[in-house]
């Protein structure tokens, strides 16, 4: 009797281990695969096949971390007003926080307007939010959606005067990761609108502003 409860627990144990260890292939094309498993497995994890068995444990790589970001770019506006149509070249710089379906942060942007008698200076500090209509995690490669920014800002004439200057932004957004890395060019494009107040005049500017920005997910 006590011979059949021991033989009883070896095949009970041996079924365990094979039945939590089994993945069955369902499809395959080029190098990606789609398998079923019992496994507990995670989107973006590598993981070790030994001798037909998966070892969950034993984790190769482990999936980006895309918390935070710093964004590093330029963009092009096109702006029409009342007696003024302009083309600007801006600097611009942002952080960001993902939580993959939304991500915002902090904007800092920087522009140097010279037409050949001086440097209007303007400064902008603001912030964004963008709508994930692909969850920005590991493994994605491509996230895209809209787009929202404002800002608050000062301009020095190159006469000596100010002015105070607000943005206003409606857009959208295509990010793509480099060759699999936490790296990513981002692309977009949208509605500009932006007010300029001095102590005389108030002018609105509005037209399309577009950029392109080198991100840094960690």
């Amino acid at each position: 009797m006590k011979i059949k409860i021991f033989l009883i627990f070896i095949v009970f144990a041996l079924q365990q281990k094979s039945m939590g260890s089994l993945i069955t292939v369902k499809k395959i094309k080029g190098h990606q695969a789609i398998v079923e498993t019992t496994a507990d497995l995670e989107v973006g994890q590598t993981y070790e096949l030994n001798n037909a068995n998966i070892s969950v444990d034993s984790i190769l790589s482990k999936p980006q971390s895309r918390q935070n970001s710093i964004h590093l770019g330029a963009q092009i506006q096109t702006l029409t007003g009342s007696t003024v149509q302009e083309q600007r070249l801006l600097i611009s710089g942002r952080y960001g926080w993902n939580f993959e379906k939304i991500e915002t942060g902090p904007t800092l942007i920087y522009q140097s307007l010279d037409l050949g008698s001086g440097a209007d200076i303007d400064f902008f500090a603001g912030g964004y939010v963008d709508y994930n209509l692909q969850k920005n995690k590991a493994p994605n490669a491509y996230i895209w959606g809209p787009t929202f920014n404002s800002e608050l800002g000062t301009k020095q004439f190159k006469s000596g005067g100010s002015a105070s200057l607000f943005n206003f932004e409606l857009g959208g957004f295509l990010t793509w990761f480099l060759a699999e890395t936490s790296t990513a060019l981002r692309i977009q494009g949208g509605y500009h609108y932006q007010k300029v107040a001095t102590t005389i005049l108030d002018t609105t500017l509005t037209g399309f502003n577009s950029k392109a920005y080198l991100v840094f997910y960690y």
